[in-house]
């Protein structure tokens, strides 16, 4: 995402230069209020988009140190080896949610930031 921002005539920032353009293109066209209410939304898209960075970037920093899991099984094959064990879990702090083979997971039933649910 550009850090650039597009200012209309009327003073009104825009993030990018086509939602100005477009701006512009419904002012002169003389639908002054059409071209407020495309205003007020496309201002609130940007807010959207910036806010929906935001959460993805604390996502990504997120230690997931407390977490709520489910231990999750298929059982009962013909083939036995194609029974699995997973954990369902969700990061109490970022609200992500992932699966991860019990096998391999990090997370261990002693681990006191871990809320198990049954």
């Amino acid at each position: 995402m550009s850090n650039k921002i597009y200012v209309a005539f009327d003073g009104t920032e825009f993030g990018t230069k086509q939602a100005l353009m477009e701006y512009h293109d419904l002012l002169k066209l003389g639908d002054e209020a059409f071209a407020e209410k495309r205003k007020q939304y496309l201002v609130l898209k940007e807010a959207q988009t910036k806010a929906c960075l935001a959460i993805f970037n604390f996502r990504d920093q997120c230690e997931h140190e407390y977490v709520k899991i489910k231990a999750c099984s298929d059982t009962g094959n013909y083939d036995r080896s194609q029974d699995s064990y997973w954990y369902e879990i969700e990061c109490k702090c970022c609200e992500d949610r992932w699966n991860e083979d019990q096998s391999t997971s990090k997370y261990k039933t002693s681990d006191r930031n871990t809320e198990w649910i049954r």
